[in-house]
């Protein structure tokens, strides 16, 4: 949590736990890196303070592990519900939706709607008038004008 809090450079230099050139300053640290540094330059005085503070970064390092584990097992955990929840929703949908399909009459599966009747209707005139209107042409033509 608070280990990954960010940090300006310039707010970090403040605190006099960082000696960068202008060169090399990186935009954003971490508390983990402002720990890790302090102990990498050796700001401690003594052996008992260089313990302690391997002590502190290796406690932070063990937290910072286990809310990383946590935070992955809170995420798949939830993938994991999710998924099976959606298995068996399919297979419940699919089983209740062929039901209700097979439940009427079967001869009302193949009963045209009204609409889908006069669509086929004006299409079978529309192309009886077309068959006509080619046959016509080819009596007036002759049969060289018909591309086929």
């Amino acid at each position: 949590g608070e280990l990954f809090k960010e940090e300006s450079v310039e707010q970090a230099g403040k605190d006099g736990n960082q000696n960068y050139s202008h060169a090399d300053k990186p935009l954003v640290e971490t508390k983990l890196e402002k720990i890790m540094n302090k102990h990498q330059y050796g700001d401690t005085k003594s052996a008992v303070d260089r313990e302690n503070n391997e002590a502190e970064l290796l406690q932070k390092l063990i937290i910072m592990y286990f809310c990383i584990v946590r935070s992955q097992l809170n995420d798949s955990a939830i993938k994991t519900i999710m998924r099976h929840m959606v298995r068996d929703l399919v297979g419940t949908l699919k089983a209740t939706l062929i039901m209700k399909l097979y439940s009427g009459e079967p001869s009302s599966l193949v009963i045209e709607s009204a609409s889908v009747k006069r669509r086929r209707e004006a299409s079978t005139r529309m192309y009886d008038a077309l068959l006509k209107a080619q046959q016509l042409l080819t009596t007036i033509l002759g049969s060289d004008w018909l591309i086929t």
